[in-house]
């Protein structure tokens, strides 16, 4: 579906995003079979893709990978009323809301 080797994981190639009631929510995608939801941490200059390219494409040969980029990150949009120190369990569960019920 999204994993086609090694070669072609990249960040452009991965990135997805996702309209929310508070901004867009950003996400990389890549593999097949099982779900396997990556959260990053939040340390300074942190995101999804800096914690996870080095092993999405291990990951995404056994694995349909998603790998969030939390909001006040730089990456998805910041979210009104939540810190970046917060943790990201609103931004989760807006994500996880869209994969189940996509947009037609």
């Amino acid at each position: 579906m999204f994993y086609s080797g090694r070669v072609g994981v990249t960040y452009e190639k991965t990135l997805r995003d996702v309209d929310t009631e508070k901004g867009v929510l950003r996400y990389h995608e890549v593999g097949d079979g099982a779900p396997l939801v990556l959260l990053h941490g939040s340390g300074i200059g942190v995101n999804g893709w800096r914690n996870y390219r080095g092993n999405l494409a291990s990951f995404a040969e056994h694995f349909h990978c998603y790998a969030l980029e939390f909001p006040g990150f730089g990456v998805s949009d910041p979210w009104e009323g939540i810190r970046s120190s917060q943790p990201p369990t609103p931004s989760s569960a807006s994500w996880m809301r869209w994969e189940s019920n996509p947009l037609p």
